[in-house]
């Protein structure tokens, strides 16, 4: 009684998220004096965006001399930077790992409407997949602690800030836009997408600190041609990987996304007829599910978005039923738990990658929570 007293307990929680935080960055610093590792390549991806946007080069070509792989994300995230561009990496990595756990923390514990102890078990349940982001030194579990926080503001309809959430999403990585369509749910609709404009000018002419216009219309011009190039990619861990990878299809992505999109038509004409909270955060899941699921670019750090989903969903409720705690479990085990080193698996690779295995437990809840929808089954969602 007294250790699950403890494991509830925010502060434990709290000081837990910031030692794992912490923990890694060292773990990762370490790494880099020891064996040249690359493991926080991608917080220099982020942290020289920066210094190339003042030096007015393309951001969206190879820079071997600071990192590997590309620059993905908009000028404008480049500008945010500033700070840790300044910082020496040790410190750097450590406040990047920070913020993004710390958001997220603080989020969940934001939704007033679920009880204390449902909000602590959904951050031990995403704590596996929050680890493999940061260890990646990703900025996934900032984006799903924005879009959460985005969704209790609009519950507490503090709707200009909500907008600033989602926009600051979208200027990270471009699925965050998909949360726009929770204003549909709430009211004051032209405020909202009076705000959202405000912020997304705001955030977007921000590297005119930096840059000329001339200069920015430039690096919008490179990144909208990575975006398009982008597009060719592989199927990734998403529901046109499964597709593929078990039926042995070539996939049209565009096609596949907007048959997912088409299937969310129902549940959010429902949630906006029905002002009942259940509804409003089943159909907030969905969202950040279909960001993930039907993403060709997804790979095993962008799950925190999932996990955190599905915790959601699942703690958010108050009956109980066998069949959504079969699945909560399946997630657990099977796109967290089984993706570790704690369970060595003979092709984990060729299972969990190749035949897109992380995805499907997130597909087989996205699906349950739709058929709840369709089926009516309104005591689900009271």
């Amino acid at each position: 009684m007294i250790l699950k007293k403890i494991f509830f307990d925010k502060k434990f929680l709290l000081w837990l998220y910031i030692i794992v935080a912490i923990g890694i960055a060292a773990q990762l610093i370490i790494e880099q004096h020891t064996i040249n590792s690359t493991s926080f390549n991608n917080f220099k991806i982020f942290k020289n965006a920066f210094g190339l946007l003042i030096s007015h080069q393309n951001l969206y070509i190879e820079h071997p001399q600071f990192y590997f792989d590309l620059y993905k994300y908009s000028p404008s995230f480049a500008a945010l930077m500033l700070p840790f561009y300044y910082l020496p990496d040790w410190l750097g990595i450590s406040v990047w790992n920070l913020l993004n756990t710390l958001v997220l923390f603080f989020a969940v514990y934001s939704l007033q409407q679920i009880d204390a102890k449902k909000r602590a078990l959904i951050l031990l349940f995403v704590l596996l997949e929050m680890i493999t982001s940061i260890q990646n030194s990703q900025s996934n579990t900032l984006i799903a602690g924005l879009l959460i926080f985005a969704f209790s503001l609009f519950e507490k309809e503090k709707i200009f800030w909500a907008a600033l959430c989602i926009v600051l999403s979208f200027y990270i990585k471009i699925f965050g836009a998909a949360v726009f369509v929770l204003f549909l749910f709430y009211p004051n609709k032209l405020k909202f997408i009076f705000y959202s404009a405000f912020w997304t000018i705001l955030i977007f002419l921000m590297p005119l600190f930096f840059v000329s216009m001339k200069d920015l219309a430039w690096q919008y011009q490179n990144w909208l041609m990575l975006l398009i190039n982008d597009q060719q990619a592989s199927y990734g861990n998403s529901m046109m990987g499964l597709i593929h990878a078990w039926l042995h299809i070539d996939v049209n992505k565009t096609l596949t996304m907007l048959v997912g999109l088409l299937l969310l038509i129902v549940p959010f004409i429902k949630t906006m007829k029905e002002n009942i909270f259940q509804n409003r955060i089943a159909a907030f899941c969905l969202i950040l599910l279909w960001m993930i699921i039907f993403n060709h670019r997804s790979e095993s750090p962008t799950f925190i978005i999932a996990s955190a989903a599905v915790a959601l969903w699942y703690f958010s409720k108050t009956e109980k039923s066998v069949l959504n705690l079969v699945l909560l479990f399946v997630v657990l085990v099977f796109t967290s738990v089984i993706t570790t080193d704690i369970i060595p698996l003979p092709n984990k690779r060729y299972w969990l990658m190749d035949m897109a295995l992380k995805v499907l437990p997130c597909v087989l809840v996205w699906l349950k929570i739709l058929f709840d929808f369709y089926l009516n089954k309104k005591e689900r969602f009271r």
